[in-house]
């Protein structure tokens, strides 16, 4: 994957698909977690399910967002950008963007 260097980075930029990612991939988990509450434990109140779905659909349009919004002051050609809004998609997906494609500071 090209990416650009740590030196060409904006680092603000940077900073923002940083965090965008891990909170992207926590909301994921959180939503699992009500998920697993819901169906396997058969929680009260849905299991958060309610308040956890809205709150990382919410979550995931901003990463997308800040994905858009930084790719071209992180260097990503449309591979890595499409790369990045298709794993965000999946479980632990944030936490892999932010190990593989987000330059280390």
């Amino acid at each position: 994957m090209t990416t650009a260097t740590p030196t060409q980075v904006d680092p603000g930029a940077r900073a923002l698909m940083a965090r965008a990612s891990l909170i992207e991939a926590v909301s994921y988990l959180a939503l699992l977690g009500g998920v697993f509450a819901k169906r396997v434990l058969d929680a009260p109140g849905e299991g958060g399910v309610p308040i956890l779905g809205p709150i990382h659909g919410l979550v995931y349009l901003a990463y997308a967002g800040a994905i858009m919004a930084t790719r071209d002051q992180l260097g990503w050609k449309a591979k890595e950008t499409i790369l990045a809004l298709v794993v965000g998609a999946i479980p632990f997906g944030g936490f892999w963007v932010h190990s593989r494609l987000v330059p280390p500071a």
